[in-house]
């Protein structure tokens, strides 16, 4: 009989399963230790905590002998994750005389973590004296690596929210919840701008933010880059989570982040949608969001006449016109001219139109450029946009400029196109590139710079376009071969009435000279704008106070040279 067995058998050790009654036989008693000595991980320690006897268990767990655990501590298995404070109150426990009971992370002897569900029960002598302990483990380190892997999946490893696994498992919630879904534009063009570790320590520092802002009881999730939820208790109502929103987006609004020295100010977007047993909320929800972007809400609840019939109409709608120019060769292409101060024309950009035969008029790409690119259709939109401007200035021998966005330089086909065109009617000469600053592809990249570079070498110009339209990064003018850069329309529109804007304009302008960067003036609209803008020193202006964008044709060069 082992010494944890006599120590039960003679009384000394109080089994958790003795009972204060005396009619139990020390034969009992002893069966009694028999089955926890066979079943669990069991030690005993004196006093000053050290161990006395430890079972085969415990051996074959941990990988120590009992001779090298005998006379020691438990410092030997345990665990240097496990906090210092949760042995603290494991020993304040047991030596007042109370049983602890927790989880404990410990380690074997080749450094191999385990884990165990630990009773530590305090043994008392017949005058109350504690004389030692008795500590019953169970082994469950394959329930909390299991537990682990699990949790893995459900969390955001940038954050540590939960992320939309988790909102997917949560399903009970989405029929019977409230929930909210809101995104940051801003973050968008900071993903493309910065570092992707910068970008992660700004957007766990607004998850710092944004949690002490919402109720505890809430959850609130990671869902994508840019996309984050809120999800109330069940059964809470709808007006409490509006008002959290309502909360959220006030306070959020007025604070500045900071990320090593960099200062950011934010706005939110939020869609709403109540919990309803016919529909799946969370869908919901987006397509709230999705409205409030599309229609420039701050806040958008839910309404099926308003959101969806409208919004699937409009996208079969507007993906019909498209593929019907395509199709018919009504997409077209006009020019706006760009002139010094003297009126002369410097060169033209061209823009993008589609005809819309049914309605006798020529269609801005504003109403339509997101639903192609949605639809698969940008890229045909696009390149057919190429064609027909190159092939245009390349007969008229004009200069032109042509705007690019991300989607064109991901884009193989177009890259390809693009260098063969400018060859094919020898234009590279003619043409200047514009990057749109908030869609700017990764300067970083080595394939858009190498693309950029050949460009170069065909004789393109390359322009920046709408600069100060979102997070300007002045890095794009020492990272790239820029030629041009235009200021966007938001800072030249009344700037003869913003006394920043000017302030603004003028220190983009003087930068643009020392580095021998052409600025072009976007937006001109009248003659107040253009005397304050001039004033300035731009060297181009485009507006429609010097032109109105025309249809460029092969029949209008005919004409223009006669």
């Amino acid at each position: 009989m082992s010494n944890a067995l006599q120590k039960l058998n003679n009384n000394q050790v109080k089994h958790p399963l003795t009972c204060c009654k005396n009619d139990i036989s020390s034969h009992m008693l002893a069966q009694y230790g028999l089955a926890i000595d066979a079943s669990a991980i069991v030690s005993i320690a004196d006093t000053t905590g050290k161990i006395t006897y430890v079972n085969e268990n415990l051996c074959r767990l941990s990988g120590y002998d009992k001779n090298e655990l005998i006379g020691k501590t438990h410092a030997h298995t345990k665990h240097p994750e496990t906090p210092k404070a949760i042995y603290e109150e494991l020993w304040s426990t047991i030596s007042s005389g109370n049983i602890w009971q927790g989880i404990l992370k410990n380690r074997t002897k080749d450094k191999q973590t385990f884990v165990t569900n630990n009773s530590i029960v305090p043994i008392k002598n017949n005058s109350g004296e504690i004389i030692e302990y008795i500590c019953i483990r169970f082994d469950i380190t394959q329930v909390y690596q299991q537990q682990k892997i699990t949790e893995c999946q459900f969390t955001d490893k940038v954050t540590s929210l939960p992320n939309s696994i988790k909102l997917m498992a949560d399903s009970d919630k989405l029929k019977n919840t409230h929930i909210a879904v809101l995104t940051i534009p801003e973050l968008n063009k900071i993903q493309y701008t910065y570092p992707i570790e910068f970008y992660n320590k700004l957007v766990r520092a607004i998850t710092d933010f944004i949690l002490p802002h919402i109720p505890k009881n809430y959850t609130f999730y990671r869902l994508s880059e840019n996309m984050f939820a809120i999800s109330p208790p069940q059964n809470n109502s709808f007006d409490d989570l509006k008002g959290c929103c309502y909360s959220l987006k006030f306070n959020f609004e007025e604070q500045q982040i900071a990320i090593d020295s960099t200062i950011f100010k934010f706005s939110i977007v939020i869609g709403l949608a109540k919990a309803t047993q016919a529909e799946n909320t969370l869908i919901n929800a987006k397509m709230a969001l999705a409205y409030a972007l599309d229609n420039d809400k701050d806040l958008s609840t839910f309404r099926q006449e308003n959101l969806v019939y409208e919004k699937i109409l409009n996208t079969i709608e507007w993906g019909r016109k498209i593929k019907s120019a395509l199709k018919n060769n009504n997409v077209c292409i006009f020019g706006q001219d760009i002139v010094d101060k003297h009126g002369n024309v410097a060169y033209t950009e061209v823009l993008m139109r589609i005809f819309d035969a049914e309605k006798d008029d020529y269609i801005s790409p504003h109403h339509f450029l997101s639903i192609a690119k949605k639809a698969n259709l940008y890229h045909q939109l696009s390149q057919q946009v190429l064609k027909k401007a190159i092939r245009y200035f390349g007969i008229s021998r004009q200069h032109f400029s042509i705007n690019l966005s991300s989607e064109d330089f991901k884009n193989g086909q177009t890259r390809r196109l693009l260098v063969q065109l400018l060859n094919e009617h020898q234009a590279g000469h003619l043409i200047t590139i514009e990057l749109v600053e908030s869609e700017l592809c990764n300067i970083n990249s080595a394939q858009f710079i190498s693309y950029i570079e050949e460009l170069k070498s065909l004789g393109c110009k390359i322009a920046i376009d709408d600069f100060g339209s979102g997070y300007s990064n002045f890095n794009y003018l020492l990272a790239l071969p820029i030629d041009i850069l235009k200021i966007d329309g938001s800072l030249i529109k009344d700037i003869s009435k913003n006394e920043k804007h000017r302030i603004l304009v003028d220190s983009i302008i003087n930068l643009c000279h020392r580095l021998n960067i052409k600025v072009v003036a976007e937006y001109i609209a009248n003659e107040e704008d253009f005397i304050q803008v001039s004033k300035l020193n731009a060297h181009y202006y485009q507006g429609y106070f010097f032109n109105q964008p025309k249809r460029l044709t092969t029949q209008s060069i005919v004409k223009l040279h006669r």
